[in-house]
């Protein structure tokens, strides 16, 4: 889990217990954690950079037009990096060249939140435009062909996750969290309901059974996808909310 204030803290989900945890600095803000902990990004004015989990080392900065960043999101290997502003999307390939920074979506008015699929095929973003009659929009865009797949016009949605299979995506609806079958293009199941402040950020289990989610109330839990229903005590320790 990452900390407004520049932390990021390693847990054990099966003893309940916290492992790690690592400073990146007390001005930098945590906006994403990679799938497989060992990196995360964070936002300083228009900086974004990318860091080992690790040893706390910077790997990338990257110097662009992405200022007043709000949402990152690492792909499922950490090879993609997404980012999100009012300035526009832009998604990064750490493989390629980690400096160049393509944009992907325009100027937006607010900029909701971002998911990449584990095949790294579709990215799933919200934003709004600042229209009353349509406030909010889930987008999918297809990364191998660079264009849209698909848009859900729904109310104040935030894309959190996709499963491992690619055919569920997590998203954020105040305290609550509803599941979108992507391929039905229709809910699945009851929405997960218990937090009591708005959900920050989530992710899949591997095997897409299980769905850990952050709060600004301060907890982490964990939810039962087939039966909609919450498993085992509240993680706690975070005094500050949530930012991935």
């Amino acid at each position: 889990t990452g900390h407004s204030g520049g932390v990021v803290r390693l847990w054990n989900i099966e003893k309940v217990e916290l492992l790690s945890e690592k400073s990146m600095g007390t001005d930098e803000r945590i906006i994403a954690i990679s799938t497989s902990g060992m990196r995360c990004a964070t936002k300083r004015e228009g900086n974004v950079s990318v860091w080992s989990t690790q040893t706390g080392d910077r790997m990338h900065t990257f110097h662009s037009d992405v200022t007043w960043v709000v949402e990152a999101s690492f792909s499922q290997n950490d090879s993609l990096l997404a980012c999100g502003s009012q300035s526009g999307l832009y998604v990064c390939d750490m493989t390629m060249n980690p400096q160049k920074v393509v944009q992907v979506w325009g100027k937006v008015e607010i900029f909701w939140g971002m998911a990449f699929s584990s095949d790294e095929r579709l990215l799933a973003f919200s934003v709004s435009s600042g229209d009353s009659e349509n406030p909010c929009s889930v987008h999918l865009w297809d990364t191998a062909k660079n264009a849209l797949h698909f848009t859900v016009e729904v109310q104040l949605w935030r894309p959190l996750a996709f499963s491992a299979a690619g055919d569920l995506l997590a998203v954020e609806c105040g305290t609550g969290i509803h599941l979108w079958n992507v391929h039905e293009r229709a809910f699945h199941g009851e929405p997960l309901t218990g937090h009591v402040d708005y959900v920050g950020a989530a992710t899949f289990s591997q095997d897409g059974c299980l769905l850990y989610s952050v709060s600004a109330d301060h907890t982490i839990r964990c939810w039962d996808i087939g039966t909609a229903s919450r498993i085992g005590p509240s993680l706690k320790g975070h005094t500050g909310w949530f930012s991935s």
